[in-house]
């Protein structure tokens, strides 16, 4: 009898030793406007932390993000916001504290606005960005945070323009129009905001809750 208990044990001693952990890295924030889903997976060996990376952390039920350190559980694995109406806000990767591979980003009524490609938290790769209806607006690539090469202005229907940058800057504007010009200046102008600031930390303001 006690042998059949003990293989009867067996099968589910097992199952259970492989079942991952479906709570104990995962935390949900709720704010007004926004719910964020993320994984805080355990991280193998040190972080290398660099002082010109920002990273993004877990603690005291807020994440935050700080220049060149962090203080608590580094975001590691899929990260996902959402719209007050559930759509998607954002969505991408991080690897120990640090933005990787391809970010998405969608307006509210579900149209993507944006995708950019991160290397251990630099820009670094293909970009497209998008207007309001979801159309092409431009395609470029970013190196080490800055415009480089050629980059494609989707003007209208069937209508394009080739511009080259060169360490961020535009290699000749002389014959573009002053339309396509104020255009560019706004687009170097929202493309700021994406590069590393000096030291900032955002704590998210509503409740946080681990999910089950």
């Amino acid at each position: 009898m006690k042998k059949l208990i003990l293989l009867l044990l067996l099968p589910v001693s097992a199952l259970a030793q492989k079942m991952p952990d479906m709570g104990l890295n995962k935390i949900r924030i709720t704010e007004q406007d926004q719910t964020i889903v993320a994984e805080i997976e355990p991280v193998s060996g040190d972080i290398a932390i660099q002082d010109n990376k920002l990273y993004f952390w877990y603690s005291s039920n807020g994440i935050h993000t700080t220049q060149g350190g962090y203080s608590g559980r580094v975001l590691n694995g899929l990260y996902t916001a959402y719209y007050y109406n559930k759509n998607l806000k954002e969505q991408g990767e991080f690897k120990k504290g640090l933005k990787d591979g391809t970010w998405k980003t969608w307006n509210e009524s579900g149209k993507l606005s944006k995708e950019l490609t991160w290397k251990k938290g630099t820009m670094d790769g293909n970009f497209t960005l998008y207007d309001e209806a979801g159309n092409l607006k431009q395609t470029g690539r970013y190196q080490d945070n800055l415009l480089e090469g050629q980059s494609v202005l989707y003007l209208g229907k069937d209508s394009t323009k080739t511009i080259k940058y060169h360490h961020g800057q535009l290699n000749n504007t002389k014959d573009l129009t002053i339309w396509q010009r104020l255009y560019l200046v706004k687009k170097n102008k929202d493309s700021t905001k994406v590069k590393i600031s000096p030291k900032k930390e955002h704590q998210a303001k509503s409740k946080t809750n681990k999910t089950p």
